[in-house]
């Protein structure tokens, strides 16, 4: 069996991503409110009180709101976050900090965790938080066959200290947030332009493609399907996503792998990371 991915939503105004596998069902952050949360998982014929788990990967608003509070709190659904967060998440979210909220808090180390069938490893990528920003691997082991699936978004440069963990992966998600003209000229503050910029804000275009081509090249080859995350609406287009990647890997990659674009107003369709078999 395979793991199976749905980005829900992605962007600056709020993400979630919906991971399947046989024996697990869970969200990768929750930056949309319960009602979104909701509407977004029926179109997946899923409900809230079906997760087993949001795994937040760090405390911006885009990636954690009230809903994933609510859905801690209302639908009983843990919360996994890493353990050098929690002061954070305590302080924002008073209501978590009671007994009733403490109970389904999940804490977590950069060391591999087990929901369901599923390792969960998280990494460290480089963000402006004043605490910890994961990325994940998941795999999930079933009837004689491993899926991978890895995410990473909200890094302002992609170290080689990452790239093991795209090995073997049959599916994909990694931030494209901006074009850097288009940053450059845009209306933003200069600090936006900077903080965005940075080497611990968003990855470009150019920097997520010339990323993609060291993943592709150090165990990346299985990879079937890349979903495209975290674009900038003002700062991006998919033009100049498909720009970069020509340019930094050529045109054989359009071919030997499927992209998709999620997008901040509507799921995308799903994406399966493919098992592969292995000897019992």
């Amino acid at each position: 069996m395979s793991l199976h991915i749905s980005v829900l939503a992605s962007g600056s105004k709020g993400n979630a991503t919906l991971v399947e596998s046989p024996g697990a069902r869970f969200l990768i952050d929750c930056g949309l409110s319960h009602n979104q949360v909701a509407l977004r998982l029926a179109a997946h014929g899923c409900k809230p009180e079906s997760l087993d788990a949001v795994v937040i990967t760090h405390l911006h608003a885009d990636h954690m709101t009230r809903g994933a509070k609510t859905l801690c709190l209302r639908q009983e659904v843990p919360l996994f976050i890493h353990e050098d967060n929690e002061p954070f998440l305590l302080e924002r979210f008073e209501r978590l900090a009671g007994p009733n909220g403490r109970r389904w808090i999940r804490r977590f180390r950069f060391e591999p965790l087990t929901l369901g069938d599923c390792t969960l490893t998280p990494f460290a990528i480089p963000h402006d938080m004043p605490a910890n920003t994961c990325g994940l691997r998941v795999e999930s082991r079933a009837s004689g066959g491993i899926s991978r699936f890895a995410y990473a978004t909200d890094l302002g440069h992609f170290p080689s200290s990452v790239l093991h963990a795209f090995e073997g992966c049959g599916a994909i998600m990694l931030e494209f947030n901006h074009d850097i003209q288009m940053l450059r000229r845009s209306a933003r503050p200069d600090r936006i332009k900077e903080r965005i910029h940075s080497d611990r804000g968003h990855l470009s275009n150019a920097q997520a493609a010339q990323a993609l081509r060291q993943i592709l090249s150090n165990g990346g080859a299985s990879i079937e399907s890349v979903l495209i995350a975290h674009m900038s609406a003002e700062c991006n287009t998919d033009e100049h996503v498909i720009h970069e990647l020509l340019t930094a890997i050529g045109p054989s990659i359009l071919e030997d792998v499927s992209f998709v674009f999620a997008r901040q107003d509507a799921a995308t369709p799903t994406v399966t990371a493919a098992a592969t078999h292995y000897a019992c």
